[in-house]
């Protein structure tokens, strides 16, 4: 969850004051490795975070309600207003955790079910959820707490306006991102592992090297906008959302906000903390400093606060985390890489492999700086997010290796050993690492399904509608809790809206809409509309505002008057263009919008929010929604 109490650093002198607390901080964690003050113990943590979604499953902005019927203990906010986060108690590592962790997950989960049923709502386990668009990425979808104020505010500032979010996958996502709230797309399974005191460099290491084939076999994130991009797409976004290097840094990676990293660590885990404060400015502190070199002079273990808070300002897919249990410190490693779901199930047997990954630690795989270089890792590791598990690894001792034989051949079975070491019984390790092998074998992760759910949903419906169902058809298996690798791409789907006459327009509008600059050239523009077949346009300035509608009556009529003398000849869109007379704004109902389309005899209505054009309904878009409305409701 990290330290709550935090304040904004402002200006040269408070930078001074925090950085000097942080670097007291790292000097106190220096006192306690060098004193073997911190814990030698097996233990997992684990962050599973939710989204919470409408009766229709769209975004639900509702987490401030909902945490009113759960244990604070267990639950708390993330950034989007319709994100949940269940920190679960450490575990254990020892026969049963698996078993043990599917349970809590069951129970959390199911808490959080019930509470989101109160208000006629549901959880759901996905690494971006489909039906996102792009209204509801502002900041009235913010949970309003201190620290997401801070960071937002902080990053905007950092980024000096540059605002595009650009990913190339499949297809290409361009998008503006004035708010720094494209990140709260991204629905993680987090994963800490404690690190053995005396080897932690070896450790961090190798958590660096697997993180592609474990991320290839647990993708569950390819689409975002209405776009394929990544099996992994939420690795790009973060990325991209977070980045706040000036121009003149765009050509390296140094100071991305979401590093991998840079180089292998050499000798001491101080190493990241120092190379993080040369890298990242400092923009919030605790809201109360603590000396920690005399809280540990005087018998005190400190809590490292100022380094807690800097560190989470950091996002690095592994993070090195300290942190305080019973009394005693400990370091561990952060995986903050793989996406929530397809199933509670495929979560664990994620963490299986990962966690078994890590605790059997193979002698081939120590000293890793004089057998590969770092730069590969880092490669391997965007390969493992674009490709999945067809993605091809440049692995130590300059092997190439396929993600799927890696994994099967090699990676399962050092997996299999370390969850032995731990002492797990056959049987247990097993249940959950033959998900992963199954998965191997049918080459289905979730991102595989979903591309392939998606071709079929697809036809026929348009993109807000067959997003609609896709994620109702995941919801309904997540359910009914079969790992991913066994479910079949849906011949037919059993979908039905509810109550269509008060759906919003938001949900099912189309948002990517071709219009004319108000500027623009009247004989260009009847070009472009006669290409692309418009007979309504909308016309829009700089800022996206609406100036009005073009249509092709409009220019029949202005040439056929321009011919004959009878108007005054233009040039410009701005001198032809009308204002319409009817406009939706996004929480408009169907009902509302079939009723002036009807009334009015018009094909489409724009969509307008704060004076901006953000899309088009039609009787097209309503007709697509019509047809999984209840029959009663469509005769009414």
């Amino acid at each position: 969850m990290g330290y709550k109490k935090i304040k904004r650093v402002e200006g040269a002198d408070e930078q001074k004051e925090a950085l000097d607390y942080i670097l007291k901080d790292i000097s106190t964690l220096e006192a306690l490795i060098g004193d073997s003050r911190i814990e030698r113990a097996n233990r997992l943590g684990i962050e599973q975070e939710l989204c919470l979604v409408d009766r229709e499953l769209y975004p639900s902005p509702v987490v401030l309600d909902a945490l009113k019927h759960l244990d604070e203990d267990f639950f708390t906010t993330e950034l989007a207003r319709h994100n949940l986060e269940i920190n679960l108690k450490p575990l254990e590592i020892k026969s049963g955790i698996l078993d043990s962790l599917e349970q809590k997950l069951y129970k959390y989960i199911g808490e959080a079910g019930d509470a989101a049923s109160k208000l006629n709502c549901d959880v759901m386990l996905i690494g971006i959820l489909p039906t996102i668009r792009r209204h509801y990425i502002s900041k009235k979808h913010m949970t309003p707490q201190d620290r997401f104020r801070y960071m937002i505010r902080a990053m905007n500032e950092l980024r000096r306006n540059e605002y595009v979010i650009q990913i190339d996958g499949v297809e290409r996502l361009v998008a503006e991102d004035k708010s720094n709230l494209f990140q709260y797309c991204n629905t993680s399974f987090q994963m800490h592992y404690q690190l053995d005191a005396e080897n932690i460099p070896a450790q961090y290491n190798y958590a660096q090297l697997i993180a592609a084939p474990v991320l290839a076999a647990g993708g569950n994130s390819p689409y975002l906008l209405d776009k394929l991009l990544w099996h992994e797409t939420r690795i790009a976004l973060f990325q991209k959302a977070v980045d706040t290097r000036e121009t003149n840094y765009h050509a390296s990676d140094n100071y991305l906000r979401v590093p991998f990293g840079s180089k292998w660590l050499k000798e001491s885990p101080l190493e990241l903390y120092r190379d993080d404060l040369t890298r990242y400015d400092i923009f919030m502190r605790p809201a109360e400093f603590a000396d920690s070199p005399k809280q540990y002079e005087e018998g005190e273990i400190p809590d490292l606060r100022s380094l807690e808070v800097f560190n989470s300002s950091v996002f690095r897919w592994n993070r090195l985390c300290y942190g305080v249990m019973n009394g005693k410190p400990h370091l561990r490693v952060e995986n903050r890489l793989m996406p929530s779901g397809p199933t509670v199930h495929d979560e664990v047997a994620n963490a299986a492999f990962w966690l078994g990954l890590m605790h059997g630690l193979p002698e081939k795989y120590t000293n890793l700086p004089v057998k590969m270089d770092f730069h590969e890792v880092k490669v391997n590791t965007i390969k493992a997010a674009q490709y999945g598990l067809d993605a091809g690894f440049n692995w130590i001792n300059g092997e190439n290796r396929s993600a799927s034989e890696l994994i099967r051949n090699e990676l399962l079975p050092i997996a299999g050993n370390g969850l032995k070491k731990a002492g797990l019984a056959e049987e247990e390790i097993e249940k959950y690492l033959g998900v992963i092998h199954s998965r191997i074998d049918n080459g289905q992760t979730g991102s595989v399904w979903m591309i392939n759910a998606h071709k079929k949903i697809s036809t026929g419906n348009t993109p807000p509608v067959s997003n609609a169902i896709l994620t109702s058809e995941i919801l309904k298996r997540q359910k009914e809790g079969s790992p991913v690798h066994e479910w079949m791409t849906p011949d037919s789907y059993d979908f039905e809206i509810q109550d269509w006459g008060s759906l919003e327009v938001k949900k099912f509008m189309t948002d990517k809409v071709f219009t004319l600059s108000y500027d623009e050239q009247i004989d260009q523009a009847a070009y472009k509309m006669k290409q692309h077949d418009h007979c309504v346009v909308p016309v829009v300035d700089e800022n996206w505002s609406l100036c009005g509608l073009l249509t092709s009556s409009d220019l029949m009529n202005y040439y056929r008057e321009a011919k004959d003398g009878l108007t005054e000849e233009k040039t410009k869109l701005a001198e032809l263009v009308r204002e319409p007379q009817f406009t939706l704004n996004p929480d408009d109902s169907a009902r509302k919008a079939a009723n002036i389309l009807d009334r009015e005899k018009l094909k489409s209505l724009p969509v307008v929010s704060d004076n901006r054009l953000i899309g088009i309904v039609s009787g097209h878009d309503l007709f697509n929604v019509t047809k999984y409305a209840k029959h009663s409701e469509i005769e009414s």
